[in-house]
């Protein structure tokens, strides 16, 4: 799916918090325990800075996976304006609240505000949305969704002819500017960072 297909896809995305997500796992690069892991602090108009990851509903406050992970990561134009519909209608926004908070009905963590999990995430939310938008089931996953808009977005390889370790180096930039100039490319109204 390329990288317009996509954005246009996260835009008939009804749920404002699914649409989201959805957009900052695709066009951000980050983590899947990252993305989980954002919270209304991470936000800083233009760019997130992760601070803390989330992996099976469990939150690790101030725990990355590298240092490299805490350098701010910019945020496509378009992407910002799903991040602000979204912050407006999010029920909790103080600066230490998660930007995905679940509430789980029953189980051990019933009634408590956590991270969702990855799996039921997709399985949960994501597969239904993409039924409706007319996505293959095969093509919906955390590690597919990511990873392989950033590549084919960017373009980017390196001497192995695969697209990681250059990819995450480019994906981190601190602003739109700085990105070389394989990687910034515009798609219906968003750049990519």
């Amino acid at each position: 799916m390329s990288p317009e297909q996509l954005a246009s896809r996260i835009y008939a995305i009804k749920d404002p918090m699914d649409q989201c997500l959805i957009a900052i796992a695709a066009f951000c690069a980050l983590r899947v325990s990252e993305v989980f892991g954002l919270t209304w602090g991470s936000w800083q108009g233009d760019r997130l800075r992760v601070h803390s990851t989330a992996w099976h509903s469990r939150y690790f406050e101030g725990s990355t996976k590298t240092t490299a992970s805490r350098v701010p990561v910019c945020v496509p134009d378009g992407i910002r304006n799903y991040v602000g519909r979204w912050h407006d209608l999010c029920p909790d926004t103080l600066p230490e609240a998660l930007m995905f908070p679940y509430t789980p009905l029953r189980g051990k963590n019933k009634g408590r505000v956590v991270p969702f999990d990855a799996y039921s995430y997709v399985a949960r939310r994501v597969l239904p949305i993409a039924r409706q938008l007319g996505i293959a089931s095969e093509l919906v996953s955390f590690r597919v969704l990511a990873p392989n808009c950033w590549h084919s977005a960017s373009g980017i390889r390196d001497d192995q002819g695969s697209a990681g370790s250059v990819a995450s180096r480019g994906r981190r930039s601190m602003s739109s500017r700085s990105v070389p100039a394989p990687a910034a490319q515009s798609t219906s109204g968003l750049t990519l960072c």
